[in-house]
């Protein structure tokens, strides 16, 4: 959590200022009803799904900025090329992950003596997997 400068201001208007940032910066347009925005005494808790992590980097940088923020509080706020890699690194060879909001679509083919239920097990371990989908071969 990144702490900020000292300054009253309605945490309605903070929360105003952010959301106003997300549908005027065309990469979050389509992020926006994966994200959550929540103000509270000028502590702002951003909670969801970007695309990409210049996405996300880019708004908790504009949040900082924003007039009567506190502090900013990330750490439940995911891009979907991390947790793609992330998985990725959990993955035996032929089988594909693909991400998107949250939900981790594998497909390909399993090894052999490799069972799907563990796969999905170790990929919903994973931070900011919401749901696993398989669709092996």
């Amino acid at each position: 959590m990144a702490e900020l400068k000292k300054s009253s201001r309605p945490d309605v208007d903070i929360e105003a200022d952010i959301q106003d940032l997300i549908a005027h910066y065309p990469p979050l347009q389509s992020d926006r009803f994966h994200l959550k925005v929540m103000v509270k005494d000028g502590i702002v808790t951003l909670a969801g799904h970007t695309k990409s992590r210049i996405t996300r980097g880019y708004l908790i940088e504009r949040v900082q900025g924003v007039a009567g923020v506190q502090a900013v509080n990330y750490a439940a706020l995911y891009d979907e090329e991390t947790i793609r890699l992330d998985v990725g690194r959990c993955l035996a060879q032929g089988v594909i992950a693909n991400a998107a909001y949250g939900t981790v679509v594998l497909t390909g083919s399993l090894p052999k003596g490799i069972e799907a239920a563990s796969v999905v097990n170790e990929v919903a371990r994973v931070a900011g997997v919401e749901n696993v989908v398989t669709k092996f071969d």
